[in-house]
């Protein structure tokens, strides 16, 4: 069975992101963990896939493969997801193999400092060659109601402060594909 969340993803400035993080440590966030994060992403048919290498600010690596499917709808938005964890010495020869049989897409490097709040988790990413952002996935079990997610996710939302700040509809390598692409227009003129 596919694991579930309700997301959000709103741009910020690191002003405002820094700001965001003093007031999720109000909300009894306690601990975040900065991370080093690099997906690259494949082209499959239906649905995305990515494989995501993470360095832990303890030195840590770890690795994992993750397909989802999620619309680009801009607001909340329900991700079904699957996650696969491997060892992070093979995470260069998988995506070599996804390379030469999918292709791969783009690669999206980011910094993210990660806390968990209830059944939220706040990401709070600098993303290189975009910036800021706020990313809130709330976590649906098997045993959940959808209204209860929703309920904790508005709750978050509001708590956070997002509801003012831009809402990014698409995924980080939907931003730097379309960044690519009006570049290479500006080029090409």
């Amino acid at each position: 069975m596919l694991a579930r969340n309700l997301e959000i993803k709103v741009q910020c400035t690191p002003v405002e992101l820094s700001a965001i993080g003093g007031r999720s440590e109000k909300m009894g966030v306690e601990r975040f963990e900065l991370l080093r994060q690099i997906d690259t992403y494949f082209s499959v048919a239906q649905g995305r896939l990515k494989l995501r290498q993470i360095d832990s600010e303890d030195g840590s690596q770890l690795a994992e493969l993750i397909a989802y499917h999620r619309a680009n709808d801009s607001g909340s938005r329900w991700s079904d997801y699957q996650r696969v964890e491997i060892e992070s010495e093979r995470a260069q020869g998988l995506i070599t193999a996804l390379g030469i049989s999918c292709g791969i897409l783009i690669v999206v490097d980011k910094v993210r400092t990660v806390g968990l709040w209830r059944r939220t988790r706040i990401h709070l990413d600098e993303v290189a060659e975009l910036g800021s952002y706020v990313e809130l996935e709330t976590v649906a079990g098997d045993d959940d109601l959808d209204e209860d997610i929703q309920s904790e996710h508005a709750l978050a939302i509001r708590l956070l402060g997002l509801e003012s700040l831009p809402v990014i509809a698409g995924s980080y390598s939907d931003l730097l594909k379309s960044q690519s692409a009006n570049s290479k227009v500006r080029n090409d003129s």
